[in-house]
């Protein structure tokens, strides 16, 4: 054994073994030298604790997982990975994860030979993952446009419909003309105005007028509003009785609140209920929209509140309402976020400073 443990320190690769539930087996002394820690503060931690200084297994931080890859498949893979000394700096290495069984052929663990990327792979990857990225955004701005577009023209078609007839003399003006007439000059309004206010988020010159606001009447205006427009829905508001007085843009707050509750009336199944939480904490004020709908799936949280995107592409809209509530609320010093369960709905939350 001692003859065995000297082969594997004297090896140029890192070697490390990982048991079936992230615990850290046995690591080489080239391992303990580059992780910068002694093997008393390594056997018996979970790897992710050791290399990437996370409490959550890579697969769960939205990684690549060799024990995750090589539990799935069975065979060796080769995972890259950004690992940490002890001092928290940064190393670009490549892992290979081979399966490792017991004498009854029983997989109980893998074992990790870990390489340093050299400068010139981590600048190719680098790219790779902005061309990657700058790709993702041609295709959703794609997207996009195409709803607009889309939206656009619908509403044209609108307008032309009854500005004819009202020209060719097929109908005396009435409220049947002109309320379809307003209406589609609203939705442009509404249109132009949103994306007037992504481009400035976009170039960070968005910015908020604050004054006086009732936090908690805005709430309830807009989940009256909401009631009444979905009678299949109970909306439901949990808060403070008394005013939540604060120096607040009232008007953005309420476009927060409007579009939070529309997406989980849009989300939750007829008949669900809504309900929104206003609480006071220490120093500031936080509301949270929960909807019973289909969920979102963990991958997908990150992006939700990034332009053009949207949790589920069925439901009609441009993807900018979350992007726009972001900027909103990061203008007012404060911040937005979800938290979701696939098949057991979602709950979007953000907090104001007091």
């Amino acid at each position: 054994m001692t003859a065995c443990r000297s082969f594997i320190d004297s090896l140029d690769d890192q070697i490390v073994v990982v048991g079936r539930d992230y615990e850290v087996l046995m690591a080489n002394a080239p391992f303990l030298e580059k992780a910068g820690l002694p093997e008393a503060d390594v056997i018996g931690r979970h790897c992710h604790e050791v290399t990437r200084h996370s409490s959550k297994p890579c697969w769960a931080a939205g990684e690549g997982c060799p024990l995750a890859g090589v539990l799935q498949g069975g065979t060796t893979i080769s995972v890259a990975h950004v690992h940490f000394d002890a001092a928290g700096n940064k190393r670009h290495v490549e892992v290979v994860g081979s399966p490792l069984r017991d004498a009854d052929g029983h997989f109980i663990g893998m074992i990790e030979s870990v390489r340093e990327v050299p400068q010139a792979k981590q600048i190719e990857e680098s790219l790779r993952k902005r061309n990657s990225d700058l790709e993702e955004t041609r295709r959703k701005r794609d997207q996009f446009t195409s709803t607009v577009c889309h939206e656009l023209k619908n509403v044209m078609n609108v307008l032309s419909l009854h500005a004819q007839m009202l020209r060719n003399g097929a109908a005396e003006p009435s409220q049947a003309h002109a309320g379809p007439i307003v209406d589609g000059l609203k939705r442009l309004a509404r249109l132009v105005g949103d994306m007037q206010d992504a481009a400035e988020i976009e170039c960070q010159r968005f910015s908020v007028r604050r004054g006086p606001c009732d936090l908690g009447a805005v709430v309830r205006q807009s989940a009256e509003e909401g009631q009444f427009a979905s009678r299949e829905h109970r909306i439901t508001v949990e808060g403070p009785e008394t005013s939540i007085d604060g120096e607040w843009d009232a008007g953005r707050l309420r476009q927060v609140l409007d579009n939070l509750v529309s997406n989980a009336i849009k989300y939750s199944p007829p008949g669900s209920e809504i309900s929104i939480l206003i609480r006071r904490e220490a120093g500031r004020i936080s509301v949270s929209v929960r909807d019973s709908g289909p969920g979102i799936a963990s991958g997908h949280l990150r992006e939700l509140f990034q332009p053009y995107a949207r949790a589920h592409t069925k439901v009609p809209g441009l993807g900018l309402g979350l992007y726009l509530s972001r900027g909103i609320i990061e203008a007012h010093g404060g911040e937005i976020w979800a938290h979701s369960v696939e098949g057991r709905g979602s709950t979007f939350s953000f907090w104001l400073p007091a």
